[in-house]
């Protein structure tokens, strides 16, 4: 059966070579590749050839069977695939991309294959290596066409110098991982649109994601992973998008885990192929601090396994999309990220100079592009300075994760983000997408009014339960509303200087408990937000008049100006002065609050903070298991 919706060739007699489908349904449309000619795979046909110009062949008929594919595992059985299957083969030489002609002519031969045989999205696979080397059908959504818009294909408009130079530019961004730039293709223009970073993977045969019924082609790049469903070319997403910032969790299951879990396996399996096997942790831990500050802070994958790097002293060290994240074996709980760390700090060039050995670029800390580098803060070096020409001009390039350095024959070091890119990717929108399944929360202890808390329980991690409200949030501006707004700059790792007239809601609070206390002030005074500082006040009082202030080993302070430890993107409540920590040694950040009885534990205190209107950090779920922050307090309602 040809397709009558494409201009198809008609090689030999279609109708009866191959093989009888046996009375077998077609499952499945499966593409391969080839370096050969329509006219020479006579002795192994598939059901169509398509030519490196966009030229299609019919060699079998659809309702015979070819002879390419053979056997291979299917549904954990082994199938001879030809007789359940549509194959498609793409003439493409070794070292080469598939042709924009060959893609569209591709694009829409899928579509009616799928159309006549009532196949979906899942329909679309590859015959891959398995574990163990045998084939296995995979889900694998083909190489997309070009996004076409009106006047034709994108990138046809016509460009000023500027542009030409960017685009240039943005082809060597490409090349050290995210293969040959195809600039009339939707994921290119959508990360150049939305300033995504260098990709740190491809977008291949390899890179499919299936998950809830739902097939995804994905690339990684430098601060994010898109996708889009199927053939839905032009209905890029962003896995950002589909996390809940405001919980800054990395979820125990649901699509946006299956996704960054795949952001990571391509990442790294991108830098393996560079430096062979890696022997460290390479995999998604959501209880680790490192990784929860990557998904939060937009940092994208780790390109490197997370291991021990020996300088000025030991350092857990690992290299992310968009920075190397560190901090001393002697602070493990700690997290630093290099583009923030201050040039002077003693191991600074230590640590840039494993950045640079592990990325395969050689160092040098007097280099003005890594000077220039460091002071834009543009992330990790993809490859070392080389020189190239643009047409009659030779340029300097380095290409780091997050921008890409030029220098032209004045010498002066550019940034290719100052350039203004093509037209078509200023006007890049999405198309809309098909719905995907919401992400499920990380699962949390009931919800429970603090007066019926009733008695505490040993080792139930679900005691005590949930406040009736919740802590304050950015979104929605409850938290701006209720204690006003901060405008800061970042000084080093999380701390930033506050810019405004905000420091003037902070006061100085006598609270005499704290004198009482391990590592409080001897007089009592500590800085709170004035909004807050009566609660404050009450919930300390409170606390010694129920006969629980023995019960606080230790305090760590209230008024911090910085960020969230976990999320460098979003400012904690100590900045808002709002938020005070205890017993830290036994409730760490990322690990299980210790349980009632236990020496440190705080839970026996929380009821009487939530009636205080305070929210307890022991309440939230990073990894889906219950790891929290236990030392931590915020105020949250009046009460």
């Amino acid at each position: 059966m040809s397709d009558d919706a494409v201009d198809v060739e008609k090689v030999g007699t279609p109708e009866k070579a191959g093989e009888t489908r046996e009375g077998k349904s077609i499952q499945m449309i499966v593409l391969a590749d080839t370096a050969v000619a329509a006219g020479d795979v006579s002795g192994a046909p598939p059901n169509y050839h398509i030519d490196t110009m966009g030229g299609i062949s019919l060699l079998v008929d659809e309702d015979r069977a070819g002879d390419a594919l053979g056997l291979a595992i299917y549904n954990s059985r082994r199938h001879n695939i030809d007789r359940i299957a549509v194959s498609i083969m793409l003439q493409r030489y070794e070292g080469m991309d598939y042709g924009d002609d060959q893609l569209s002519a591709l694009s829409q031969l899928i579509a009616g294959a799928m159309a006549r045989h009532g196949l979906g999205d899942d329909a679309l696979v590859r015959l891959l290596p398995g574990a163990k080397g045998k084939l296995r059908v995979t889900p694998s959504l083909p190489p997309a066409p070009g996004v076409v818009a009106e006047g034709g294909l994108l990138g046809a408009v016509p460009m000023s110098p500027e542009q030409a130079l960017w685009l240039f530019l943005y082809g060597e961004t490409y090349k050290p991982r995210g293969g040959a730039l195809k600039i009339n293709q939707a994921m290119p223009l959508h990360a150049a649109k939305f300033k995504l970073g260098a990709p740190v993977g491809p977008n291949d045969a390899t890179t499919t994601v299936a998950v809830e019924g739902h097939t995804y082609s994905v690339q990684t790049f430098a601060t994010d992973l898109i996708f889009y469903e199927g053939t839905q070319y032009a209905a890029i997403q962003s896995m950002n998008a589909q996390f809940d910032d405001a919980a800054a969790e990395i979820p125990a299951k649901g699509t946006a885990r299956t996704l960054l879990e795949a952001s990571y396996k391509i990442a790294i399996s991108t830098t393996e192929k560079r430096t062979g096997a890696l022997t460290h942790t390479k995999v998604l831990r959501p209880d680790w601090r490192f990784h929860l500050v990557a998904k939060n802070g937009h940092l994208g994958p780790a390109l490197s396994d997370n291991y021990i790097f020996k300088a000025d002293q030991d350092y857990a060290f690992q290299i992310f999309g968009a920075d190397t994240l560190y901090t001393p074996m002697s602070d493990q709980a700690g997290c630093e990220r290099l583009n923030l760390t201050d040039p002077a700090f003693p191991g600074a060039n230590a640590l840039w100079g494993e950045t640079y050995r592990f990325m395969g670029v050689p160092f040098d800390a007097n280099s003005p592009w890594h000077k220039k580098a460091v002071e834009c803060r543009i992330g990790v070096p993809l490859t070392a300075t080389y020189t190239l020409a643009n047409g009659a001009t030779t340029y300097a390039v380095q290409v780091w994760t997050l921008d890409t350095l030029y220098a032209g024959p004045d010498g002066q070091i550019k940034r290719m983000s100052d350039l203004p890119m093509v037209t078509e990717a200023q006007n890049w929108a999405p198309a809309a997408p098909k719905p995907i399944p919401p992400t499920p929360p990380n699962p949390l202890p009931p919800v429970i009014p603090p007066t019926n808390a009733g008695a505490p329980r040993p080792n139930d991690i679900n005691w005590p339960p949930r406040p009736d409200f919740d802590f304050l949030k950015d979104k929605g501006g409850s938290r701006e509303k209720a204690l006003g707004h901060i405008e800061y700059v970042r000084t080093t790792g999380d701390n930033i200087r506050i810019t405004n007239e905000f420091a003037n809601n902070i006061i100085v609070v006598n609270v005499p408990q704290i004198a009482k206390v391990p590592g409080g002030p001897k007089d009592g005074n500590v800085r709170f937000h004035r909004v807050a500082a009566d609660p404050f006040k009450r919930l300390w009082a409170a606390w010694e008049a129920a006969g629980l202030l023995h019960l606080v080993l230790g305090f760590s302070g209230t008024f911090v100006p910085r960020t969230i430890r976990n999320n460098p993107r979003v400012l904690s409540n100590h900045a808002y002065g709002t938020a005070f920590d205890i017993n830290v040694p036994w409730n760490g950040l990322l690990k299980i609050a210790a349980f009632v009885g236990q020496k440190g534990s705080v839970r026996e205190l929380v009821p009487l903070a939530n009636a205080h209107g305070f929210y307890w950090g022991g309440h939230w779920n990073y990894d889906g298991k219950g790891a929290s922050d236990g030392m931590h307090f915020e105020w949250a309602v009046p009460r």
